[in-house]
């Protein structure tokens, strides 16, 4: 699927219909919510290193021009800041919530897994004072992030220091995310309250997890082990159900504990509330937990979410949502394209959004881009 027929699944009157609906550009003569959505687009797309800088170079390209059809007003970085400071970060998030919606229907990942795990940004505290604090004494941010299938679908941004515990953190996004219920989420032992487990199987929310091989459980109640097969490279020890220990009490029901064990001797404990599905399933689905360590990794080596550029919190959720609404377009853009890597893609994308740019500019000089077809790129 080319850049110009991915950017046509997106309605062209979205961004004035969720201005009116969220008020983003209430009292605003300037800087209005569309214009700083293309701004914040454009520069994470073309610049590895994202900054007020390199917004207020792109806000005097003839690209943003041009993908925003009329002029752009020439201002300073500090009116960039000022604006990210303040402007309603309701608009970003509901763009982002209907992005992911159109694509996560056009890659047929309705009914993907769902794969939550946290990742901390750092700054000295002398610059960043509203964060938790480190161990090295740095201050610091926590974005939590749900992965449904190949895209972001949930995100949340923690300060306060009681966020340091994934039970709090991760635990929460999941119990606030209605939209989980009947999906299998999967995430790292962070998460290890007992009466988060009891709080997602009441609101119907199937997990797979990691445990403590010291855990502590009773009323145990063995299931049939499957025969090992010479070529498996993760041998399943034991399956049973039973209760699961706290510090002072016991789950309310009873889980299914799955023990396993690598070629090289390490060993593993699953826990889940899947009791339907084959023990090798349930480590095949914890094995896909990887997915979003890699989309950090992309994250953070090609879209800049390592580095703060504001640094309150209504700055921060505006770029989070940028961050992750520039990630689907790649990204669905990779799988629909069959792009080998992420950052392939992403540079493709860039060139072919560029390549659109240049014809609508063409064309405002009267001129024909189809003359110009061999040389400019429709990837």
């Amino acid at each position: 699927m080319k850049v110009r027929e991915l950017l046509a699944l997106i309605p062209s009157g979205w961004l004035d219909e969720l201005a009116e609906q969220t008020q983003v550009n209430h009292q605003v003569k300037k800087l209005d919510g569309q214009l700083m959505f293309k701004l914040c687009l454009m520069s994470m797309l073309n610049s590895h290193k994202h900054s007020l800088r390199v917004m207020e170079a792109m806000m005097h390209s003839p690209q943003l021009a041009a993908l925003h059809k009329g002029e752009v007003p020439r201002c300073r970085f500090t009116s960039i800041s000022d604006r990210l400071a303040t402007i309603r970060m309701q608009y970003f998030e509901a763009l982002f919530g209907k992005l992911f919606g159109v694509f996560n229907a056009q890659l047929g990942e309705h009914k993907a897994l769902a794969c939550i795990d946290s990742t901390y940004v750092t700054l000295g505290a002398k610059v960043f004072a509203e964060g938790m604090r480190c161990e090295t004494g740095r201050r610091a941010a926590k974005h939590n992030v749900c992965l449904v299938g190949s895209l972001p679908f949930k995100m949340s941004t923690c300060l306060a220091q009681a966020y340091k515990s994934d039970d709090l953190a991760m635990g929460g996004l999941i119990a606030q995310t209605p939209e989980l219920a009947g999906k299998t989420s999967v995430f790292d032992r962070g998460i290890s309250s007992r009466q988060c487990f009891d709080a997602f199987s009441e609101q119907g929310k199937y997990f797979v997890s990691r445990l403590n091989p010291k855990l502590s459980a009773t009323d145990i109640e063995p299931r049939k082990v499957p025969a090992a097969r010479k070529d498996e490279r993760l041998r399943i020890l034991r399956d049973c159900t039973a209760y699961l220990h706290g510090k002072n009490d016991r789950t309310k029901r009873r889980y299914r504990i799955i023990s396993a064990q690598r070629e090289d001797g390490k060993k593993f404990v699953f826990v889940t509330n899947l009791m339907g599905q084959s023990a090798r399933k349930i480590a095949a689905i914890y094995r896909r937990r990887w997915d979003i360590e890699v989309f950090f990794k992309f994250l953070k080596q090609h879209l800049n979410f390592g580095h703060l550029v504001w640094r309150n919190q209504n700055g921060m959720q505006v770029m989070l949502y940028m961050t992750m609404i520039t990630a689907i377009l790649v990204l669905a853009y990779k799988k629909l394209n069959a792009v080998p890597l992420a950052k392939y893609a992403k540079m493709q994308f860039e060139m072919a959004l560029d390549s659109l740019l240049i014809e609508q500019i063409v064309m405002w000089c009267g001129g024909d881009p189809s003359k110009a077809s061999h040389i400019l790129c429709h990837l």
